[in-house]
């Protein structure tokens, strides 16, 4: 019996000589992690890469240096981005008592992506806007701000879990107080997250008997790489809203932003108003760059700023 056990001993360690396939343990303070082969830490990862881990939440970690945003989608078929371009293998991530492990081969990916430090990236810096001044206005137009979406409808949602609606609300509130401040009178479609049917939203401007109405919108593609600005008249527009929309692209594209000009669709609530119209595409929630300029507060003025220009712009000729 007990050679029997001897000879038990010894094949089990031959086994593990062998190579079977075990998790690696991982000392960490006094406790001993088992984590799958052939993965590495998302913090060890971020350091051989140069990278500061920004944010970890259990929806995504965020690693970042002066020059690069690294976003990791931790889920059962996540995915990273590089600056806003999808790197590497789907899938493959595990957390073990919080701590995200990533596939070897992450590393590489990612570092293959990177932009280099040295010599410095020139990233355009968006010009300082001027001090506004008020407009000088034939008399107090009226205009609509629709924040598009709201309550039961998210609208588009990025990969991180942005919504649309929780864009255009604080755009709208913004553009809203400014075009008061230049001595326009506003409505607004919505002001809290609720839901208004698309007819209604026209209906408003028709029943205020508005001079214009602005549905304010962030878009979505299924390629990731399209970003930018966008304003959309309906097809076979009034010379009116011809006009605030190129009084708006202008503006945009004054204050540095990146845009793909003025565009035609017969949206609902452009084609049922009674007044000019215009919707206004903040940018691509699809898109990481853009994902990222519009969750910013500051930005979100910036485009509400820019808009409320072109609009008083167009008004005061």
């Amino acid at each position: 019996m007990r050679r029997l056990i001897e000879c038990g001993v010894l094949l089990a360690v031959v086994i593990m000589a062998a190579g079977c396939e075990t998790p690696e343990p991982i000392q960490t303070g006094h406790e001993i992690l088992s984590v799958p082969d052939r993965t590495i830490s998302v913090q060890q990862m971020a350091q051989r890469l140069g990278l500061a881990v920004e944010e970890d939440t259990p929806s995504m970690v965020t690693l970042r240096n002066g020059a690069n945003r690294v976003m990791v989608i931790p889920d059962p078929a996540g995915q990273t981005y590089v600056n806003g371009m999808r790197v590497g293998p789907e899938g493959g991530f595990v957390r073990v008592r919080g701590i995200l492990f990533v596939p070897e081969t992450l590393e590489a990916d990612i570092r293959s992506a990177l932009r280099p430090l040295e010599p410095a990236i020139h990233v355009p810096v968006p010009k300082p806007l001027p001090e506004r001044t008020r407009p000088s206005l034939a008399r107090a137009y009226r205009i609509v701000v629709d924040p598009g979406h709201g309550g039961k409808d998210p609208g588009t949602i990025s990969r991180v879990g942005l919504k649309e609606k929780t864009i255009t609300l604080p755009v709208a509130k913004e553009l809203a107080r400014l075009l008061r401040q230049d001595g326009f009178e506003v409505i607004m479609t919505r002001q809290s997250d609720v839901f208004v049917e698309l007819d209604e939203r026209a209906g408003i401007a028709n029943r205020f008997s508005a001079d214009l109405f602005v549905s304010i919108h962030a878009d979505a593609c299924p390629d990731p790489f399209m970003r930018g600005f966008a304003v959309y008249t309906c097809r076979d527009p009034s010379t009116g809203s011809r006009g605030v929309a190129t009084a708006v692209d202008e503006s945009l594209h004054g204050a540095s932003l990146e845009g793909l000009g003025i565009r035609q669709a017969n949206y609902r609530v452009l084609v049922l108003t009674q007044c000019p119209a215009i919707l206004v595409e903040l940018g691509y929630l699809s898109n990481g760059l853009d994902a990222e300029m519009l969750a910013d507060r500051a930005n979100q003025a910036r485009l509400a700023r820019s808009i409320a220009d072109g609009i008083a712009a167009y008004f005061s000729r």
